[in-house]
C-alpha cells in the first residue's frame, strides 16, 4: 500500500515533467481484438515512456468482432481530461480526427458450448423424469468473441414441464463481462409413471383406482401435470376423460361437499332459535362456501353457507 499511494505520486510528479513535450499523433484506423481500447491502440504518442503510462488508460469499449466504431478526437480528449485532469491541457494533438475502431476477434470451439446446453437439459431431466432423451436440432455455426477468459452459463428458463421441443440459453461471459447469449433447441421425450384412464371416465364421475392403470408415458405427448399416486383422491373428472388418456390435474376438481340438484339440510338460525329444513342446491358448494338454495315448497331462493357433506346453514 506505501509504494502504491506513493508510487502513483512520483508517476504524476514524473509526467508533470515529461508532459510539455508530449505530443499525440492519431491514427485514422486501427484494429482491436480485446472488448475495450486504449489510448495506445488510437494515437502514437511521440514520448517512450509517456507512451507506456498511457497505455493502460482505457478510452471506450469497442465493437463486437467484425464490426467498427468511429471514435472522434474530442471523445478521446474528453476522456484524458477525466483521467488526467492536471496535465490534459498540455497535450499536443496531431493527426486524424476520427478513428475508425475496427475489431477482431478468435473462434472458440461450439462443440464445447453445445455440450455446456447439453449438460444443463440432461440433468435437468434427470431430476424429474425416469428416462428421457435429447437430440439438437438446431443450434449455432460459429462464435467469434473478443480476446479474453470465456465463461458460460447454461439454463432452461420458464419451464416446468418437459416438451418435444426445449430450448437452452447459454449466456457467454468474455473476462467475467456479458458478451451474448447463445440458443440452443433439443428435440426431447421424457417418460413418468402417470396414471391412464381404463376405461372412458364419464363427466362428474369420482375418481378411484379401479378406473385408472399407472404406467409410464411420454409426457411430451400431453399438455398439462400427470398427477401422482393420491393426487386423485377426494376428486372428480371435470369432463369425458377417455379412455388410454394420462390424467392431468386440468382434468379433475375437487368433489363438492355439495352439489347441484342435491337435497340438502339446511339449519336456520333466528333469535337464538335453530330451525331445520330442507331445500335444493343450485350449485356446487364446498366448507365455507356460499352458494343458493331453492325451497321446494315455496319456491323461495336463499344463499346459505356449506358446513358439511349436503349441509348448509342460514345465519
Amino acid at each position: 500500500m506505501f509504494f502504491g499511494r506513493f508510487g502513483f505520486i512520483f508517476l504524476l510528479m514524473w509526467i508533470s515533467v515529461c508532459v510539455d513535450a508530449m505530443s499525440i499523433i492519431v491514427k485514422p484506423e486501427t484494429i482491436v481484438s480485446g472488448s475495450t481500447y486504449t489510448l495506445a491502440d488510437l494515437a502514437l504518442v511521440e514520448n517512450g515512456n509517456a507512451k507506456s503510462i498511457l497505455d493502460q488508460i482505457v478510452i471506450g469499449v469497442a465493437a463486437k468482432p467484425g464490426y467498427f466504431v468511429d471514435v472522434p478526437l474530442e471523445n478521446i480528449k474528453v476522456k484524458l481530461s477525466k483521467e488526467m485532469p492536471n496535465f490534459s491541457s498540455s497535450f499536443q494533438w496531431g493527426g486524424a480526427n476520427i478513428v475508425r475502431v475496427k475489431s477482431v476477434g478468435k473462434n472458440i470451439d461450439v462443440s464445447m458450448v453445445e455440450r455446456s446446453s447439453a449438460k444443463v437439459l440432461k440433468e435437468w431431466l434427470s431430476d424429474r423424469y425416469v428416462s428421457h432423451t435429447q437430440k439438437l436440432i438446431q443450434g449455432v455455426d460459429k462464435i467469434v468473441v473478443p480476446k479474453g477468459k470465456v465463461r458460460l452459463e447454461s439454463s432452461i428458463p420458464s419451464a416446468t414441464k418437459a416438451r418435444k421441443r426445449m430450448t437452452v440459453w447459454v449466456d457467454l461471459y468474455v473476462s467475467d463481462v456479458f458478451y451474448q447469449t447463445y440458443r440452443f433447441w433439443y428435440q426431447v421425450s421424457a417418460k413418468k409413471l402417470a396414471y391412464v384412464a381404463v376405461n372412458d371416465i364419464a363427466s362428474r364421475n369420482p375418481i378411484s383406482m379401479p378406473l385408472l392403470a399407472s404406467t409410464y408415458v411420454d409426457v411430451t405427448d400431453f399438455n398439462g401435470v400427470a398427477i401422482s399416486e393420491g393426487q386423485y383422491l377426494g376428486y372428480q373428472s371435470v369432463k369425458l376423460i377417455t379412455s388410454g388418456s394420462p390424467l392431468t390435474s386440468s382434468m379433475l376438481e375437487k368433489i363438492p361437499f355439495v352439489s347441484k340438484g342435491d337435497v340438502v339440510n339446511v339449519y336456520i338460525e333466528m333469535d337464538n332459535v335453530g330451525i331445520s329444513t330442507k331445500a335444493i342446491a343450485l350449485r356446487n358448494g364446498n366448507i365455507d362456501e356460499r352458494i343458493s338454495v331453492l325451497n321446494p315448497t315455496t319456491n323461495a331462493k336463499y344463499m346459505a353457507v356449506v358446513i358439511g357433506k349436503n349441509k348448509v346453514i342460514v345465519k
